[in-house]
């Protein structure tokens, strides 16, 4: 999909199921593709599309140094490709935090802040929309109410509601799993306090 499809979005949906919807959930990057493709149709031009994170969620938060790549037909690549700095990560953190608000600017709606941290059908208490959920109890020291955002190798933005807390990891760490994220955050929660 990523290193040989013109169109990612394209090519996943093109996947044969492997269990009926709603039945089994199982994380797969190419869903995100899809999405991205299937929201350019909102839009009356391409051009439109791709100023569309940019003027409506960038800008307004200051955060001006995001880059995210399109596949071959102009589609974003919504698994993966996003770039930024590691203040521009905790920009859309705090704005996740803030139930979507920007200092009074209501940027995304409340609600679908809300609705996006329930977890999926099937998903155990694992993901919702876009974002780990640690309501199957992942992290101990993430509270259940935390959320975050994976990246490749170990990046992460992390949203502790409860501790009013959004904790940002840009650091490459090549099998995820050896990055003590639990720990770590113990460690960051005490320094915060």
């Amino acid at each position: 999909m990523l290193y040989s499809s013109d169109n990612m979005g394209e090519y996943a949906a093109s996947q044969e199921l492997e269990s009926p919807p709603g039945s089994v959930w199982e994380y797969s990057s190419g869903n995100s593709n899809i999405l991205s493709e299937t929201i350019q149709q909102a839009f009356e031009n391409t051009t439109e599309y791709l100023e569309f994170p940019h003027r409506a969620l960038f800008a307004p938060i200051g955060a001006r140094n995001f880059v995210i790549e399109t596949d071959a037909t102009n589609h974003y690549v919504g698994s993966s490709y996003g770039y930024a700095t590691g203040r521009d990560w905790a920009k859309v953190g705090l704005l996740y935090l803030n139930m979507g608000n920007w200092y009074g600017n209501q940027i995304i709606d409340s609600a679908w802040v809300a609705q996006s941290i329930v977890p999926v059908a099937e998903s155990s208490g694992q993901y919702g929309y876009q974002f780990w959920l640690n309501q199957g109890g992942a992290f101990k020291n993430y509270s259940e109410n935390a959320y975050w955002m994976n990246g490749f190798q170990g990046q992460q933005v992390s949203i502790h509601p409860e501790d009013d807390l959004v904790v940002v990891r840009i650091g490459v760490t090549y099998d995820q799993n050896d990055f003590p994220f639990d720990a770590w955050m113990k460690e960051i929660k005490a320094a915060a306090k």
